[in-house]
């Protein structure tokens, strides 16, 4: 759904709404961990993941 996303606001050239886009995934994954009790390098890795797979997705929209 986020490369969705991404893709969308590429198209668009909105790179703000996909940066805000990522930065909530990435706030979602987060809070829904620590609801679930996840350590904290648990929470920094999930966040980072997401955040990083983003940036990936940008890249690439702007490599196409």
């Amino acid at each position: 759904m986020l490369a969705l996303a991404v893709g969308v606001t590429a198209t668009t050239s909105a790179l703000g709404t996909a940066i805000l886009a990522i930065l909530a995934a990435a706030a979602f994954v987060v809070s829904s961990g620590a609801f679930l009790k996840k350590s904290n390098f648990a929470l920094a890795v999930d966040g980072g993941c997401v955040v990083g797979s983003g940036a990936i997705m940008i890249l690439a929209q702007g490599l196409l």
